[in-house]
């Protein structure tokens, strides 16, 4: 019985739909991991400057529609633009405006449409308290389109520099650093939509009132997939990156059950990461310029990512929190030049599908 129909027969019961989908997908990974014999990798190969920001968020929908987050550093504003990856490039909207006084925005969408956007009141991370709001955007309307908000600001927690990521089964990860002086302590929330039949987009913690600590380091990314799968990146305060892989676990998944931290580069830093279902790997990092790499889950050991070597895709360039995003044959980036007395954020996408060995 395939997921559709488990959703079929189980719509009435919310609650055995949960455990049966959860259920089902953690049964099936081996095969569908499977898929990716083969480490492929994007080509990155049309670099543009954009627009002024910085702290950007980024997330695309298998249709294609792209959704930017960003911080104007003038106005304390979080804006945001609706995209399309073409053939012929990316096609941008005019910004719109998010929230004021308000920083560091992370942003997912569902296959539905339904976008999470949070972000944090204060730059500084010592005493930032982080906020969300649902929304609704159609995947299919084209660019010229705005967000209609389901929610007003809901309080998400204390902390600061979030990453959040949802999948088809409904499930909501996210990751982000203490607020509090002197720690250098990540979390991690697992949650769902509270009752979307019943109209009510908040936000039900399966992992409780509070973050659950899970290693030391910043600027920390998290990634999800259809098979339940997770995949964290951060960066160390001695140098270089790591990277956890976990599944949901629990009943109705109340946890990211955490392999061990491993170590896969000596010298990056501010790390962002998608993780496709065929487990598929792609991540983009600053070292001396914006390397792209790209791995694959190993299927004999739970705790390994097999990882390519980096590829330089911008040489002697300056830039500063990357964002990365995927749908269908398309990868974008979007990263600031901090050289730029503008903040100019650029543009960077692959236009073919991945090319494989």
């Amino acid at each position: 019985m395939n997921i559709k129909n488990i959703r079929r027969c189980f719509r009435a019961s919310p609650a055995a739909l949960s455990l049966l989908t959860l259920l089902a997908l953690n049964l099936s990974q081996e095969n569908v991991s499977a898929a990716a014999e083969t480490v492929c990798e994007p080509q990155y190969d049309y670099h543009a400057k954009f627009g002024s920001g910085e702290y950007s968020a980024l997330v695309a929908h298998s249709s294609r529609l792209a959704l930017h987050f960003y911080t104007n550093a003038h106005d304390s504003t979080v804006y945001y633009q609706v995209g399309m990856l073409t053939g012929s490039g990316t096609h941008w909207t005019a910004s719109q405006i998010f929230k004021t006084g308000a920083w560091w925005p992370a942003v997912s969408i569902s296959k539905e449409g339904l976008v999470v956007a949070v972000y944090s009141d204060r730059k500084d991370r010592i005493g930032s308290q982080q906020y969300y709001r649902v929304g609704w955007i159609d995947p299919d309307g084209g660019v010229n389109q705005s967000i209609t908000w389901r929610t007003g600001a809901i309080h998400w927690d204390g902390g600061s520099s979030s990453s959040v990521a949802i999948n088809d089964a409904g499930f909501i990860v996210s990751v982000h650093e203490s607020n509090e002086p002197g720690s250098t302590r990540l979390h991690y929330r697992v949650r769902r939509f509270a009752d979307l039949l019943q109209g009510d987009y908040s936000i039900r913690w399966h992992s409780g009132q509070a973050g659950i600590g899970y290693d030391d380091g910043i600027n920390p990314h998290i990634a999800i997939n259809d098979l339940n799968q997770v995949v964290e990146v951060h960066e160390v305060g001695t140098g270089g990156l790591q990277y956890r892989r976990g599944i949901i676990a629990g009943i109705n998944g109340t946890e990211i059950r955490f392999e061990q931290s491993q170590p896969y580069d000596d010298n990056g830093a501010d790390p962002a990461i998608v993780l496709l279902n065929s487990g598929l790997v792609l991540e983009i990092h600053i070292s001396d310029g914006l390397y792209s790499r790209a791995g694959v889950l190993v299927r004999a050991n739970m705790h390994e990512i097999e990882w390519r070597i980096p590829v330089r895709i911008r040489e002697n360039f300056d830039a500063v929190n990357p964002a990365l995003a995927t749908a269908a044959s398309f990868a974008l980036t979007i990263y600031r030049d901090k050289q730029d007395p503008g903040n100019g954020i650029y543009l960077s996408t692959t236009l073919s599908s991945w090319s494989c060995d």
